[in-house]
This record gives structure tokens, C-alpha cells and sequence, in this order.
């Protein structure tokens, strides 16, 4: 994971988490 998407995710750490787990679907679903 890029390191600058992991600087922003610790702003809102729980917002991110979401946000991050929506990201992780998308890419598994364009597998």
C-alpha cells in the first residue's frame, strides 16, 4: 500500500478503515 494513503488513513483512522476495505472489494471484484 502507497505511503501517502497511509499517512491520510491515520487522520480518520476509523473513516479510513471503512474506505480502505471499500478499495480492497473493488480491486478483488475487478479480478
Amino acid at each position: 500500500m502507497p505511503a501517502q494513503y497511509d499517512a491520510r488513513c491515520r487522520e480518520r483512522e476509523r473513516e479510513c478503515e471503512r474506505n480502505r476495505v471499500g478499495a480492497w472489494a473493488k480491486s478483488v471484484r475487478k479480478l
